[in-house]
């Protein structure tokens, strides 16, 4: 459905520019549930690409929704049932003109595309939060990072040159999280800041 005015909360906000064109993806609550929105930054309608497909997409304080590097699709980020009975958070991709979802990536919490296109970064959602790095359609995929259990990592963004992976890693209980990175390649991860407050999650590379 089409909305030009979403009166009720809105959460995770990304955007997209140039050269595709400018628009914004959101969770919004509109009909009384959360769901993906897409539209024009300067306003106009919106389209709701879930349309009610997920009963839990909104995760506090880390990113749901996000676009692919050439703007043809929307990812997000959605929790439902496995064959063990536990819910767990699966990437779906959907084109950004609306469509059908298609599961993109199982057990994952968070990913992010490389500045040329050509890879992906993404957590797993299991203890101590492994990064893995793949090719841009999930294939090949490494592991170059795993915390210790009851640590986690999250918030990932590439370098502008595809060097390195920035996110936030802490214990969550506590929430002392700081901004880290690491080499695309994998190593071990160097810390750049230390607040040690949940704060730091909001850190982004620009």
């Amino acid at each position: 459905s089409r909305n030009s005015y979403l009166p009720r909360s809105v959460y995770t906000v990304m955007t997209l520019g140039a050269p595709v064109g400018t628009l914004i993806a959101f969770l919004a609550d509109r009909e009384g549930r959360y769901d993906v929105w897409v539209g024009g930054i300067a306003g106009g309608d919106f389209i709701n690409l879930t349309k009610g497909r997920f009963a839990r997409m909104h995760m506090d304080q880390l990113h749901t929704v996000g676009f692919n590097p050439d703007g043809t699709f929307v990812w997000l980020r959605a929790f439902e049932r496995n064959d063990a009975g536990q819910d767990v958070p699966n990437i779906w991709l959907i084109p950004v003109t609306g469509g059908a979802p298609r599961r993109f990536l199982d057990n994952t919490t968070h990913l992010a595309w490389s500045p040329d296109g050509g890879r992906i970064v993404y957590q797993q959602y299991t203890p101590g939060d492994p990064l893995f790095i793949a090719a841009a359609d999930g294939s090949g995929a490494r592991q170059i990072f795993m915390d210790a259990p009851g640590r986690h990592c999250h918030m990932l963004a590439w370098s502008p040159d595809g060097r390195y992976i920035y996110f936030v890693r802490g214990p969550h209980p506590t929430r002392e999280m700081d901004v880290w990175r690491i080499r695309a390649e994998g190593g071990e991860p160097e810390r750049l800041t230390h607040h040690n407050a949940w704060g730091a999650v909001r850190a982004r590379n620009r």
